[in-house]
């Protein structure tokens, strides 16, 4: 499965090289008080030996944050079809949160490796929420209509979620977003790239 991403960036006339680019990018999560928030952050490739590194400045990680990382990483490698060992990537969060956590930016999290190997931006008015699985399957995480809410507030037009996602109030929400359920990480790559 090489994977739509390696192909589409072939047609495109874009390098299978590593990229040492900043990729920016917008996740959402659901605060402490309950708010959906949007919160940004940057992702840096350096020469390096393949490790994923976090700028931890300003923040605490809960466990499962790193292991949502680690997901991300070993499925943009299956999706990719390459090993990333050349490259280091650091991740910085851009947005001032005291605690982040959970699984649920799992999923853009594997964009962003994937976009910023391939040297293509992602699309600034969309949003995914979603966990994945060892496949690249996304998988629903909770808090979405909250997350729906700030991404409305923050003008995105678009939010990705996994198809099997479950929503107290789509119908509702729909009017302000388009809300677009999708399966796989490809699926995610070729939505969130611009």
């Amino acid at each position: 499965m090489l994977f739509a991403a390696s192909a589409i960036a072939l047609a495109a006339g874009y390098s299978l090289l590593p990229s040492a680019e900043e990729t920016v990018f917008h996740a959402v999560a659901v605060s402490e008080n309950g708010d959906g928030v949007v919160v940004d952050f940057s992702l840096k490739s350096t020469a390096g030996s393949g490790r994923l590194l976090v700028n931890v400045r300003h923040t605490l990680f809960q466990q499962d944050t790193e292991y949502s990382l680690q997901n991300a990483l070993s499925t943009a490698k299956k999706t990719l079809g390459v090993p990333l060992t050349a490259r280091d990537y650091t991740i910085d969060l851009k947005t001032r949160q005291k605690l982040v956590g959970g699984e649920s930016a799992t999923a853009v999290f594997a964009v962003a490796i994937i976009a910023n190997y391939l040297n293509k931006p992602m699309r600034s008015d969309s949003v995914l929420t979603a966990s994945l699985d060892a496949q690249g399957n996304l998988l629903p995480v909770g808090g979405v209509d909250e997350k729906i809410i700030a991404a409305v507030k923050a003008g995105k037009k678009f939010f990705y979620i996994a198809r099997s996602q479950e929503l107290k109030y789509e119908q509702e929400l729909s009017q302000e977003i388009q809300i677009t359920r999708l399966d796989s990480l490809d699926d995610a790559v070729l939505k969130m790239l611009a």
